[in-house]
């Protein structure tokens, strides 16, 4: 699994949206793009899938932008994650929705992916865009 500069941007994108929240208003893209030396063109595109999925809403014209739908403690990694990415699942066998494979029943390696794409899902879902707004927090030390 790699996760793309989309889906590291998403994350940068709602966190800075969370950082910059007022209540009742909208946080403007061309802010977040300039506080985050992203692009405006491209932070478009990240926020469409992040509007789809239900993470981030918009309203455009005077006051307009975009703001969370619910409270940064409330939006798990993975949902971000997954509505830029799509799957995170390690092999597509494990997507969702896949057909199932014929070698299944008889795959010596499938316990194994599906004991990383449980791990990956576990910790992913177990941090929040709250948690990414904690300076020091264990994990936060790379640089996007």
């Amino acid at each position: 699994m790699l996760i793309s500069t989309r889906g590291r941007y998403a994350l940068r994108v709602l966190v800075d949206m969370a950082e910059h929240r007022k209540v009742g208003e909208y946080v403007p893209l061309l802010d977040v793009a300039k506080r985050q030396e992203i692009s405006e063109k491209y932070l478009e595109n990240i926020v469409k899938s992040l509007v789809k999925a239900g993470i981030v809403e918009g309203l455009r014209g005077k006051g307009g932008g975009y703001r969370l739908t619910r409270e940064p403690d409330r939006i798990c990694v993975r949902d971000a994650l997954e509505a830029c990415e799509g799957t995170l699942a390690p092999v597509s066998c494990l997507e969702a929705g896949a057909r199932p494979c014929a070698r299944m029943a008889h795959c010596r390696t499938l316990p194994l992916w599906q004991g990383l794409d449980q791990v990956i899902s576990d910790y992913l879902n177990s941090r929040t865009i709250a948690d990414l707004m904690q300076p020091g927090v264990s994990g936060d030390d790379y640089v996007i």
